[in-house]
C-alpha cells in the first residue's frame, strides 16, 4: 500500500481529482468521451446550473449566517453566488484533467470545488443524531435521495458499526493543549480497538502518541504527558462513552505494507465497552459501501468557512459517508477503493459494504491517483498481526 505521510485530521483533498473523473465524466474539449462511469450516481456529466442550484439551497439550509454578506446584501444572492463560483472552477478543473492535466496538479481550490460538485451529486456524510442516521434532505443532502431506501433497510447494521467505532481523542496535560481528534479505531474484540500506525506515529515527527521501544519494533509505549482516549459516543447524541488507551499492543513498523495499530483499552468504571465488530475474511466487493470515522476540522486557510458548510462543516464528530466500492487499480492488491467522501479525514474508519455483516476494510488514507484506500480485513487477517486481532490482545 502506499504510504500515507500525514494524519487524516487534515484536509484530504488530493483524491477528488482522480474521484471527479469518474463522477462528473463528460466530453473533453476535443469532444472525446471521458472513462467516467459511476453506476448509483443520481447524474454524470460536467458541473453545470443544476450543481449550483444544489450547492447554494445546502448553504441557505445549514449556515445562513455563513451566506451574509455586508449590510444590504441579500443571503440567498451570496449562496448563489458562492454555488456558481464553486461549479465554474469545478469545471474549469474538469476541462483541464480531461484534457491532460495530471491530478496531482490540480490545486487545493480546485479540488475543494470539484468536491463540493460531488457532494451535490450524491456523496453524503450523515451524522448520528439521537442514536439514529441523519434523516437525508433534498436541501443540506442533495443529490442523495438514492441513499433514503439503502439506510431504511440496513439502518440497524450501520448503527451497530458506528456503535463500535469511536474517537481517538488526545490532550496534552502539559501545553493544555486538546482535546483534538487524531483518528479513529474500532472494537476488534475484548478490550482492543483497531486503528491506523499513522494515527499513532503520524509523519513529519508531530504528534506522536508513543515512542518505540529498542529492539521491539511492533511495541511502543504511550507518552505519559498524554491523556489518550476511544470515545464511541462522540456524536451529536448525547454524553460522551469513552475509555482511557492503556497500551499500544501492536504498531506496524515503519515501511511495513499494512497501516495498523492495535491498542488496549482500559475500563472506565462505569460501562461496558461496545461489542466488537466481525472483520470480513473474503475480499469486499464492488458495489455500495459506506465508512464510519471521525472527520476533522478543516483549516479556514485553506477551505474558508463559507466553503465548509457545502460539507456540512467537519466538526470531528461521527459520520457515516456512503459511497461506492470502485475496481482495484492492481498497485496495491491488498487495498479496497472507494469513492465515499473523506473530506476531513477518516484515518482508523470502518469501511463496510452495504447489507453484508462486518467491516471489509481499515480506511488509512486517499491516493492521489486513484481514491480513497483501506486495507482489506481479509489481508490483515492474513498478516502477522492476525493474532492480535483475532483474540483481541
Amino acid at each position: 500500500m502506499p504510504d500515507p505521510v500525514t494524519p487524516d485530521p487534515a484536509p484530504r483533498l488530493e483524491t477528488a481529482a482522480a474521484r471527479a473523473r469518474r463522477i462528473l465524466g463528460g466530453r473533453s474539449a476535443s469532444g472525446q468521451e471521458s472513462s467516467a462511469q459511476e453506476a448509483g450516481v443520481s447524474r454524470l456529466g460536467m458541473p453545470d446550473e443544476q450543481d449550483a442550484r444544489a450547492i447554494a439551497a445546502k448553504l441557505r439550509a445549514v449556515a445562513p449566517a455563513a451566506t451574509a454578506g455586508a449590510a444590504g446584501r441579500d443571503q440567498d444572492a451570496e449562496a448563489a453566488a458562492l454555488g456558481q463560483s464553486l461549479v465554474s472552477r469545478a469545471r474549469d478543473a474538469m476541462l483541464r484533467l480531461l484534457n491532460g492535466t495530471a491530478d496531482g496538479n490540480i490545486g487545493g481550490g480546485d479540488a475543494t470545488a470539484l468536491e463540493a460538485v460531488m457532494f451535490a451529486r450524491g456523496r453524503p456524510a450523515l451524522r448520528i443524531v439521537e442514536a439514529r442516521i441523519e434523516p437525508i434532505s433534498d436541501q443540506l443532502h442533495p443529490g442523495s435521495g438514492i441513499w433514503r431506501t439503502v439506510i431504511a433497510n440496513h439502518e440497524g447494521s450501520m448503527l451497530t458499526t458506528c456503535a463500535s467505532t469511536g474517537a481517538v481523542r488526545v490532550r496534552d496535560k502539559i501545553s493544555g493543549r486538546g482535546p483534538w481528534v487524531q483518528g479513529t479505531a474500532w472494537v476488534i474484540g475484548g478490550d482492543c480497538v483497531v486503528t491506523n500506525r499513522h494515527v499513532v506515529f503520524p509523519g513529519g515527527g508531530f504528534n506522536h502518541l508513543a515512542q518505540r521501544l529498542p529492539g521491539q519494533p511492533p511495541k511502543a509505549i504511550l507518552k505519559k504527558h498524554l491523556d489518550i482516549s476511544v470515545d464511541f459516543a462522540f456524536d451529536d447524541t448525547g454524553p460522551s462513552l469513552s475509555f482511557p488507551v492503556a497500551e499500544v499492543l501492536y504498531v506496524a513498523e515503519e515501511g511495513h505494507p499494512l497501516d495498523v495499530a492495535v491498542l488496549r483499552l482500559a475500563a472506565n468504571g462505569q460501562a461496558a465497552m461496545p461489542g466488537p465488530l466481525v472483520m470480513m475474511e473474503d475480499v469486499l466487493a464492488v458495489g455500495d459501501i459506506y465508512v464510519v470515522g471521525h472527520p476533522g476540522k478543516l483549516d479556514p486557510s485553506l477551505v474558508p468557512e463559507k466553503v465548509q458548510a457545502v460539507f456540512g462543516s467537519p466538526d470531528e464528530r461521527k459520520r457515516v459517508s456512503l459511497g461506492k466500492q470502485m475496481e482495484m487499480d492492481g498497485r496495491y492488491p491488498g487495498d479496497a477503493v472507494y469513492d465515499a467522501s473523506s473530506i476531513g479525514g477518516f484515518s482508523g474508519g470502518a469501511v463496510c459494504a452495504i447489507g453484508l455483516p462486518g467491516v471489509g476494510a481499515l480506511h488509512y488514507m486517499g491516493d492521489e491517483s486513484n481514491g480513497n484506500r483501506g486495507v482489506l480485513t481479509s489481508e490483515l487477517l492474513k498478516s502477522p498481526v492476525q493474532g492480535f486481532i483475532r483474540r483481541g490482545r
